[in-house]
């Protein structure tokens, strides 16, 4: 037994490459116990148990990667510790490991952007170690089927975003955390000055979160990932759009059975729900420069049938979801998508209950510059198929009383005289003041570099402009049919 070591040695590779490993265990009575130690030419090491109690222990390795306790303690038991001769006259080792406690354990300087984990509290079990697949995070998971782990927190820090996590556990191949966050270094005001990333501001919080349980012998013997059923609750996502600002980062999003199928790694997942999920979406609009705010209340989202491998030619992805859009208009969508149809081929069935429409102003006037001044929706229903292209399909549309205008872009929320002249004859001879649910003509060419929630808001909102009487969409919908005529008979 080895008691309150003060050890210091570098190791020196063949690449003249220093590892460092620095073990100051005097202050906190650290400690190494090695029971039933054995050692033969075959198997230079063999034992029954090794205990290790780490404190201000740290190892650099040649690439400068660090894992270190720093002041804390780190409670190690290493089980059936075995180090022997291979076949090809290589050392081969496995061993069975229990951390009985951790206390801010740190490893820095990860990946290529120096990334921080920090690990804390809670105890890891039966995690079996082998040297054939040591650095595959996924095969220790495999090859451990009674791992447990309890109650352990983290925190991962980049120079992007902190992501924080509390009550981490693992039991009978079910994982659940009790809180997960995401949380840009940035404060949204900053963001705001000045946007120092491409990517879009976005900040998550979550509630309990389970999934699980996960086959371990698909993954292990197929490498498919199969997991019967992922929670997410009481979720908090706040995100943030200056479309003033060049956006540097665009580039093609697939639709969602597209995005599995160019996954690398095989994945099954029966299904996926999110509940109780509030977002915030802000944007600065271009043409206002003024800052909008959508809410969405209450979201609910089920997800089934999530695979990207053994694809049958019936096979979808099926998404439902129910919310209070701006906290009070309740709108519920079903999307199905083909996993087999190379289009992209996608129903999408959007439905809403009744509101007044001036409170769609709050949007209206700093994102588009238009103003309902009366008018009480009864219902909308939406019924489309699109592709990867575009969207086509049928609106119906109940209300009355509808009255809107025209506004100053550039002196918000009033209007100019110009503004009250057409948005007169806009009322007058195109829109409609009153609609029974009359069938109006969806129509809307997909933006490629834009997400699949933006192609269902934006098809959307089309059948609302066809529905109140805007011309365009059969227009729209000629062009569109003309020129895929053309490609086609062109290739």
């Amino acid at each position: 037994m080895l008691e309150r070591p003060d050890i210091k040695v570098s190791i020196t590779n063949q690449k003249d490459s220093a590892s460092y490993i620095s073990w100051d265990g005097s202050k906190l009575n650290s400690y190494l116990k090695i029971t039933d130690f054995k050692s033969t030419p075959d198997a230079p090491v063999t034992a029954a148990q090794i205990k290790m109690f780490l404190t201000n222990f740290e190892f650099i390795t040649a690439k400068g990667m660090k894992y270190a306790t720093n002041d804390n303690k780190l409670n190690i038991e290493l089980n059936d510790v075995l180090v022997k001769k291979n076949e090809d006259d290589k050392m081969d080792w496995r061993t069975n490991l229990n951390i009985l406690s951790l206390d801010k354990l740190g490893f820095d300087s990860l990946g290529a952007n120096n990334a921080v984990l920090e690990l804390d509290k809670g105890d890891v079990r039966n995690v079996a170690l082998n040297s054939k697949y040591v650095g595959n995070v996924g095969d220790i998971i495999t090859n451990s089927p009674a791992l447990s782990i309890n109650g352990t927190n983290g925190k991962f820090t980049t120079a992007k975003s902190t992501l924080q996590w509390h009550g981490f556990t693992v039991k009978d191949r079910v994982l659940g955390v009790d809180s997960f966050s995401l949380v840009p270094q940035q404060s949204v005001e900053e963001y705001r000055i000045a946007k120092a990333f491409n990517e879009d501001y976005l900040k998550i919080k979550t509630g309990k979160i389970i999934g699980g349980p996960i086959d371990l012998e698909k993954y292990n013997n197929d490498s498919i990932l199969s997991i019967g059923r992922i929670e997410l609750n009481d979720v908090d996502l706040f995100t943030f759009k200056d479309k003033t600002q060049p956006d540097t980062a665009k580039r093609y999003k697939p639709l969602p059975a597209e995005m599995l199928l160019k996954l690398k790694s095989s994945l099954n997942i029966d299904s996926v729900k999110l509940n109780n999920m509030n977002v915030t979406y802000w944007e600065i609009n271009p043409d206002t420069d003024t800052l909008g705010i959508i809410s969405v209340a209450d979201l609910n989202v089920a997800m089934r049938n999530i695979k990207n491998y053994d694809i049958k030619p019936n096979d979808s992805i099926y998404i439902i979801a129910s919310a209070n859009v701006l906290n009070q208009l309740h709108t519920t969508l079903n999307v199905a998508q083909s996993y087999a149809d190379t289009t992209g081929y996608m129903r999408m069935d959007l439905t809403t209950g009744p509101m007044d429409l001036t409170q769609f102003n709050t949007v209206l006037v700093p994102l588009v510059g238009a103003k309902v001044f009366s008018g009480n929706l009864e219902s909308l229903q939406v019924n489309a198929i699109g592709t990867n292209d575009a969207a086509i399909g049928n609106a119906y549309m109940h209300y009355n009383g509808l009255k809107l205008g025209l506004l100053n872009k550039k002196d918000l929320p009033n209007q100019t005289c110009i503004n009250k002249i057409v948005s007169w004859a806009a009322m007058t001879f195109i829109i409609r003041n009153n609609n029974r649910g009359k069938e109006s003509l969806v129509f809307f060419e997909r933006w490629q570099d834009k997400s699949p929630i933006n192609y269902i808001i934006k098809t959307t909102l089309e059948g609302i402009k066809s529905s109140v009487g805007l011309p365009g969409a059969k227009k729209k919908l000629r062009k569109y049919n003309k020129r895929k005529a053309e490609e086609k008979k062109n290739d």
